[in-house]
């Protein structure tokens, strides 16, 4: 009777001992703060539910752990299915644009580099022109060594007559601008992998989307639960130790930062748009921008094809 009597004591110690640990961090408060931590924590519409225990942490102390399941209902889920659905209708568009884009830069480089050609030649031929004007006035008033100085003028003409074209290639290069005559072949050859770009363009998409339909169709991913730790000190004094996002049980890598935290203890709508961030982050499908994408197909001045297969 005794042994039976003190095991029924021993029990409703520990009873009594884990409603107490819980009812102290219950009731207590942060500093600065108007809101016990079960108003701050209990009453959030982030939360489906929640849940108080009394543990042990590692070093044997008694802690409380808080418990917030996510609400992540199926209208939040929808919400953000239709922004990764809007995502990747704007992948395609700039993976489509990207090539007319291009075929529309080339054609203003062609026009921008028949205007240097054009320049140049009429700054050329006003360097020769005034040439043959002193050779001009030198045969019309002849002056000592005026026959010498007529053929300088004349090598001067053939040299630049005979570099004309190299002069010119030389001018464009440093302006980084191609032939007319090579901006159409780009054009062309661009142009004429339209068919081949726009299936790629569809076949990225469509394994673009089965990715995030599978996403999507996995429920466990909504499992989202905060979990945060108290300590229980001596006299009452509640202490948070730490504060975790875990899904489907298993801890995430990324923690809650201590500000966040504190906020969320000073004002309970924080935690609801905390609550949202986090289902956010956590089930948003993340298209991938065109620059991660990989595209299988290249297309630019340096391609010799002008577009090509990607070498990976």
């Amino acid at each position: 009777m005794q042994r039976i009597t003190s095991a029924f004591v021993a029990m409703f110690c520990i009873a009594g001992c884990t409603d107490s640990a819980i009812n102290a961090v219950k009731n207590a408060s942060p500093r600065s703060g108007d809101f016990t931590y079960e108003q701050a924590l209990d009453n959030s519409k982030g939360c489906q539910k929640t849940s108080w225990a009394r543990e042990a942490d590692s070093n044997g102390r008694p802690v409380v752990l808080y418990s917030c399941t996510l609400a992540a209902t199926d209208d939040k889920v929808t919400a953000l299915k239709q922004e990764s659905e809007t995502s990747l209708l704007a992948l395609k568009n700039r993976l489509t644009g990207y090539r007319l884009d291009m075929v529309e830069q080339l054609k203003k480089n062609q026009i921008a580099s028949n205007k240097y050609i054009d320049d140049y030649k009429a700054y050329q031929a006003d360097i020769l022109t005034n040439l043959r004007r002193q050779i001009t006035d030198l045969q019309t008033n002849p002056i000592s060594g005026s026959a010498s100085l007529i053929a300088g003028l004349e090598r001067q003409i053939a040299e630049k007559t005979a570099k004309a074209d190299e002069d010119l290639a030389e001018y464009m290069r440093k302006r980084s601008y191609l032939s007319v005559d090579r901006y159409s072949q780009l054009i062309a050859q661009i142009e004429g992998w339209k068919a081949r770009y726009e299936a790629a363009v569809d076949e990225t998409i469509a394994s673009e989307h089965a990715k995030m339909e599978n996403f999507y169709k996995d429920d466990s991913k909504r499992n989202l639960e905060l979990r945060i730790q108290f300590l229980v000190q001596n006299k009452g004094a509640v202490q948070p130790l730490n504060a975790d996002w875990f899904q489907n049980g298993v801890a995430l890598k990324i923690g809650v930062d201590p500000i966040v935290l504190a906020a969320v203890f000073l004002n309970p709508k924080r935690l609801e748009e905390v609550a949202d961030m986090q289902i956010k982050n956590q089930l948003t499908y993340r298209v991938p921008d065109e620059y991660s994408l990989n595209f299988p197909i290249v297309c630019g001045p340096d391609v010799p094809d002008g577009c090509g297969p990607r070498k990976l």
